[in-house]
């Protein structure tokens, strides 16, 4: 979830460092650590019980392909801004969708703490993901289609309760693991 933080700094500094000419960029580096952190989660979770590596594998590679194409974008050696937007909006729901699975899982096989941990990392990460989905671009569209003063109220509830849902999500995850 340290990943995922650094993930939602490079979305505020691509709103406040020149956005024109640099937005583009400080979102394929979000990106790139978000996928990141998604795949540490993934690890740990494919660690704790299963003795493959298939969703692991599966999430790495996803963040390997996002990690080269910022850096070819980076360096300016490609422009593939569109590509990297159609493998992180395909791979980070499956990529969620494997942390569901296997929290799922592990709550099913485990007893004691393990599964309290288990439970509260589940519904934290569903309330984080919850948050996130109502942080990203197809909700934020939205307000285009509501009158002016329901748009007022929609933009107060995404620019200041929607990052209390994530925070919030975050730490229902993170406190009981440590």
């Amino acid at each position: 979830m340290f990943l995922y933080g650094v993930c939602r700094v490079f979305f505020i500094l691509m709103f406040h460092i020149d956005p024109n000419n640099n937005y583009n960029l400080f979102a394929s580096i979000a990106y790139s650590f978000g996928n990141l952190g998604f795949t540490a989660v993934i690890w740990a979770l494919e660690k704790a019980k299963y003795k493959t590596k298939f969703f692991f594998l599966i999430a790495l590679i996803i963040s390997i392909i996002t990690i080269i194409g910022t850096i070819a974008e980076l360096l300016s050696l490609a422009n593939v801004r569109e590509t990297l937007l159609l493998i992180i909006t395909l791979g980070m729901p499956v990529a969620g969708f494997f942390i569901i699975i296997l929290y799922i899982s592990l709550i099913r096989l485990s007893a004691g703490v393990v599964r309290k941990k288990a439970i509260y990392g589940l519904i934290g990460f569903l309330i984080f993901i919850i948050g996130i989905f109502m942080d990203g671009q197809t909700f934020l569209q939205i307000h285009t289609f509501l009158p002016s003063d329901a748009a007022a109220i929609f933009n107060f509830f995404t620019m200041n309760i929607v990052p209390l849902i994530c925070i919030g999500g975050l730490l229902i995850f993170a406190i009981p693991q440590l």
